[in-house]
């Protein structure tokens, strides 16, 4: 486990420089490179947030390296890091891309082979290991993250294999010996019987419980293998799931609790509330916040957090729904 204690509290910028996140490593100006970084170090910031997108960076999942383009820019904005005295994170692993100048998301596709194909897995790791090339010697790199947003599952497809499909996915992903963990499991007759259970299964709740397990520990475990001071952006909202039960509520909250020596996180103003289309104020949003802070801390048990994302509001199409402040 990697072992990081901020001596400063950062104060972060993504940068896009003016472009879309999926595009911007096609498209960004390497002109106006410093000067931009020069304004954000003017309005109070001290460190850089890049999005290193996986499917941009790796094309092609059979190449044992990763597309020299992007590479030489990612090289380029850490020399003006540098030059500068500006620190950096990277969020790796974003499914967004362009491909074929279309902004397209591969990474659903992708996310769903890495849940239970090797190769895939094998994969990533070839892409965090040569990120971690670039950036391990680098002084003003600090860490990596990735979101659990960055491995969008087809469940539909999961959930309707063939039974020895179902059974042969159940045993490449984990989730086999993570079942048979459980109360449930333990009392199975055969681990030949255990099939990713389908949306109208009692058991469907576990298939999702699993999938954050598997996010936030299995394939953690896999990264920070290949990637110095690798990071999980821990998923504080929640899910409602329909099952022959009735409805249930599913906390997806299993790391807060462990000892990790930085915890990144997201916040937003429509968590934990009746999100009707209000505007809350900012006092709310405050209370809000500490809430959730709280829940990260593991109670305060781990103070060293830090927010990736703050979001006024949601501006993404049918969430006008959405709380804002």
């Amino acid at each position: 486990m990697p072992t990081i204690k901020l001596q400063f509290p950062i104060l972060a910028a993504h940068y896009f420089g003016g472009e879309h996140p999926a595009s911007f490593w096609d498209t960004f100006d390497e002109s106006i490179v410093k000067q931009d970084f020069q304004t954000i170090t003017s309005l109070g910031f001290n460190t850089i947030i890049f999005v290193v997108p996986w499917a941009g960076f790796h094309r092609d999942l059979n190449d044992k390296y990763l597309d020299e383009y992007h590479m030489k820019r990612l090289r380029f904005l850490i020399g003006v890091c540098n030059e500068i005295n500006l620190r950096f994170a990277l969020r790796v692993s974003y499914p967004w891309a362009m491909v074929n100048e279309k902004c397209t998301s591969i990474g659903i596709d992708r996310a769903t082979k890495l849940f239970f194909d090797s190769q895939v897995r094998d994969s990533w790791g070839t892409y965090l290991s040569c990120i971690n090339s670039l950036v391990e010697q680098e002084p003003n790199y600090l860490f990596s993250f990735y979101s659990w947003e960055d491995f969008p599952l087809d469940i539909s497809y999961l959930t309707n294999l063939s039974k020895e499909e179902s059974h042969s996915v159940s045993e490449s992903s984990g989730y086999q010996r993570w079942f048979l963990d459980l109360p449930q499991g333990k009392s199975s007759s055969s681990s030949d019987q255990i099939q990713l259970p389908g949306k109208d299964s009692t058991d469907f709740s576990q298939l999702m419980r699993f999938i954050d397990f598997w996010r936030s520990d299995l394939l953690l475990s896999i990264a920070r293998s290949r990637l110095k001071n690798l990071f999980y952006e821990l998923r504080i909202d929640q899910d409602i799931v329909e099952s022959p039960n009735g409805q249930s509520v599913i906390s997806y909250d299993n790391r807060c609790h462990h000892p990790e020596s930085l915890r990144c996180c997201y916040f937003a103003p429509y968590l934990r509330q009746n999100n009707v289309g209000k505007t809350i104020s900012a006092s709310d949003s405050v209370v809000a916040l500490y809430e959730t802070l709280t829940d990260v801390s593991g109670f305060g048990s781990n103070n060293n957090i830090f927010v990736d994302q703050f979001n006024f509001f949601s501006n993404e199409p049918d969430c006008g729904h959405l709380a804002r402040i």
